[in-house]
């Protein structure tokens, strides 16, 4: 979705953005609470220490006959009961596990992140199987930790992180972005196969791009061609992939649980992200109000309304924009390699902008669920 062509920029400055896409990336930035919880015992046990550093200085100082007047003072210590010292040896032993589980997660999670960057399934939708079935493995080969993996993998609600789920969840999860995968590509090779975006290939070559264009709808934006000239049925189909959250599943919520915090989601949260983007759709065909007059074939309502949802989703796709799709000439149009929103107004950029913040914030959707 750039507003400029790539090769404008420098080598060095193509790799300076290719860092900060990878440390933005939501699950490296993921990450920094790990790490930010196993500082917390850590501070916790230097308190305590400078704390009874202080008190028995104080202590030694007030206990000493010396330094009382030659009076000795009675102290009386209550001995604790058994069961009651057990409680809180198995407590601290609770806490213990929870805090190096959390570490080994953390490189876990690092290992994992640097094995799986050229791969985007596994860095994105299916990120959270993989990271299960890494720890899985690792408690299998690895001995000395086989218990923090048991752990992990047995309490994922107190572990609190968000890409380490259950194992129905991760199960439904991978049901669900093979099922979208397969019903994508099916469609897109039954309505593209004889049309002239797909030209020139061969028959494996048009099924490993239905494939590729498939896998890329829910993130990455990739493509093989210009989707500008795909079948409308596909472009609708993609933004319906690019609104549903990384790890949304197909589950039957027969839980009445589930049906009760759905709909205190729901009521909470008053007004539903799709309402939200239906808002920002609109703001945009105001600001671009005389290019959809101008120039209706780029501009129409479909082309824009992919182009918030794809930010929205923070996929990359976009429609392009074409000077042949001109109803009226322009002496100085020139076809670029550069996103359709390169010729939208500054207010339109300035929306779009806020809608990818949006997408980008919009945690609270690695809980939802379709029905």
């Amino acid at each position: 979705m750039s507003t400029v062509e790539m090769e404008v920029f420098s080598n060095s400055q193509l790799i300076v953005i290719a860092i900060l896409m990878f440390i933005g990336g939501e699950v490296f930035t993921s990450m920094t609470s790990l790490f930010i919880r196993n500082l917390k015992p850590k501070l916790r046990r230097f308190g305590a220490k400078v704390e009874n550093h202080s008190l028995g200085s104080d202590s030694s100082s007030s206990l000493n006959p010396e330094n009382n007047g030659g009076i000795e003072l009675g102290i009386v210590i209550s001995n604790p009961k058994p069961e009651t010292l057990r409680e809180d040896e198995l407590v601290h032993n609770d806490e213990h596990l929870m805090h190096q589980s959390i570490k080994i997660l953390s490189f876990v999670v690092l290992g994992l992140l640097l094995m799986i960057i050229p791969l985007s399934l596994l860095g994105n939708t299916l990120f959270p199987p993989c990271l299960r079935f890494s720890v899985w493995v690792l408690g299998k080969v690895v001995k000395k930790v086989r218990e923090n993996s048991d752990y992990l993998l047995k309490n994922t609600g107190e572990i609190r992180y968000p890409h380490l789920l259950p194992a129905r969840r991760s199960f439904c999860l991978v049901v669900t972005v093979l099922g979208f995968l397969v019903i994508q590509m099916v469609v897109f090779l039954v309505l593209e196969w004889n049309s002239g975006s797909l030209d020139g290939m061969s028959s494996l070559e048009k099924i490993v791009g239905g494939l590729f264009q498939s896998v890329n709808s829910r993130h990455a934006g990739e493509t093989i061609l210009d989707i500008s000239t795909v079948s409308s049925a596909i472009l609708v189909l993609a933004i319906v992939c690019m609104y549903l959250p990384p790890y949304a599943t197909m589950l039957f919520l027969n839980d009445e649980d589930q049906l009760q915090k759905r709909r205190e989601r729901i009521k909470k949260n008053g007004v539903s992200n799709l309402a939200y983007l239906s808002i920002f759709v609109i703001l945009i065909c105001i600001t671009e109000r005389e290019s959809i007059k101008k120039d209706p074939l780029n501009f129409n309502v479909l082309n824009i309304v992919l182009e918030v949802v794809s930010a929205y989703g923070n996929v990359g796709f976009t429609m392009g924009y074409s000077c042949k799709r001109r109803l009226i000439g322009e002496a100085n149009c020139e076809d670029k390699w550069y996103g359709f929103v390169g010729r939208w107004s500054d207010g339109g950029k300035a929306i779009l902008i806020a809608v990818m913040f949006f997408g980008r914030l919009k945690n609270f959707n690695l809980t939802w669920k379709l029905p």
